[in-house]
């Protein structure tokens, strides 16, 4: 039993070596941040336009003048406000922690929350004159400005070909885009919302608040994605209108032919199915419309196509009547309408009128489908 209790321990096998950990990978941020660094910098100054820039503060001063006019409501506390677009500085005991303070007057915290008095009609077509004389109205409801720089676009086109490329989780913009991504999943949520309620909300609360948010209550959430084009994948996009109060569209690449715009009428009106325009992609330049606003992506041809897309809504306004009341129309005779505005996804008369347009019509059928009453979805 000694002997056998002496007998040596067969010898254990030596355990592996831990592994070092990987290094880390370097940042993706085409823009030389990391997500944190990228979040904290917020918007700078020079990324933007230097006539937009100069334009919007204009734009904000003015509001800030019709202060009669609009009332600040309670709304979700609004992102805090990056240092390139706060308003001007105040004193130095108002600053904390090196960072530029809120507006401390309540005309300028409208500038995040504009609820127009329904007592009081605003004269939306007179703003101050360089803005008039910066944005351009392409056709009635649509508003285009220059917006970015074009280094800024490159930038943000490196950010997004850098996380496409990575093995990070991508979540698609929205049921009709098959390739894109959704900019919340790049960390930059809290920059969209900024540019929601420091840029986008002044331009709707000058050409949209009184029609498109029921009086005007603030755009306090965002969804906002890149929708990317190209030969062999999205090429283009049917007929539809947004689930936004306002849209702002900009294009960030250029290099592409086709490609463009169209758009048709307003969603509930009798125009609906009616062109209206044909726009042009311009680098930079940003195009704002109601979501309602029906409209297409034409057919790319070459190249691709990259543009950053920010559905604007208002929280308020979605739980009101007003809201219900403009998505459920009552049904409506319609002009008759032209071919680039049908909808193979979405309207249910589609193959009635594409045939009826498409072949040259004698006078029984001229007669019918002048008797024929559409009715909106």
């Amino acid at each position: 039993q000694q002997q056998q209790q002496q007998k040596p321990r067969p010898q254990q096998k030596p355990r592996p070596q831990e592994q070092a950990p990987p290094e880390k990978r370097p940042p993706l941020w085409g823009l030389g941040h990391t997500l944190e660094q990228f979040s904290a910098a917020g918007w700078r100054q020079e990324w933007f336009d230097p006539e937009f820039w100069a334009a919007l503060q204009d734009l904000r001063a003015w509001l800030e003048e019709q202060g009669e006019q609009v009332v600040a409501a309670t709304t979700p506390a609004p992102p805090a406000t990056p240092a390139a677009l706060a308003a001007p500085a105040p004193a130095a005991d108002s600053e904390m922690d090196g960072q530029a303070a809120p507006p401390a007057s309540a005309a300028a915290a409208a500038a995040t929350d504009f609820v127009a008095n329904a007592n009081v009609k605003r004269a939306r077509a007179a703003g101050p004159e360089r803005w008039e004389q910066l944005v351009r109205e392409d056709a009635p409801g649509i508003y285009s400005f220059p917006l970015f720089t074009a280094e800024f676009c490159d930038r943000l086109t490196r950010e997004v070909k850098a996380y496409e490329a990575s093995d990070l989780p991508k979540s698609r913009p929205n049921s009709m885009n098959r390739y894109g991504l959704v900019l919340a999943d790049l960390g930059l949520g809290p920059l969209l919302d900024a540019l929601v309620a420091h840029v986008l909300q002044p331009v709707a609360a000058l050409h949209f608040a009184a029609r498109e948010t029921g009086g005007g209550t603030a755009l306090d959430s965002q969804h906002s994605f890149v929708v990317q084009y190209m030969e062999g994948q999205d090429t283009q996009l049917d007929m539809h209108t947004d689930d936004s109060e306002v849209t702002l569209n900009v294009n960030i690449c250029d290099a592409f032919a086709g490609a463009g715009l169209t758009f048709c009428g307003r969603y509930g009106t009798l125009e609906r199915r009616v062109q209206s325009l044909s726009y042009a992609h311009v680098k930079g330049r940003a195009v704002v419309h109601a979501g309602l606003h029906t409209h297409g992506a034409d057919t790319i041809t070459a190249g691709e196509r990259f543009n950053v897309i920010v559905w604007a809504r208002s929280s308020r306004f979605r739980t009101s009547p007003a809201y219900f009341e403009r998505q459920h129309r009552p049904h409506l005779t319609e002009f008759e309408p032209d071919l680039t505005c049908l909808s193979r996804t979405h309207d249910s008369d589609y193959h009635y009128w594409l045939r009826l347009l498409l072949h040259p019509r004698s006078p029984e059928l001229e007669e019918s489908s002048n008797a024929k009453a559409d009715t909106v979805e």
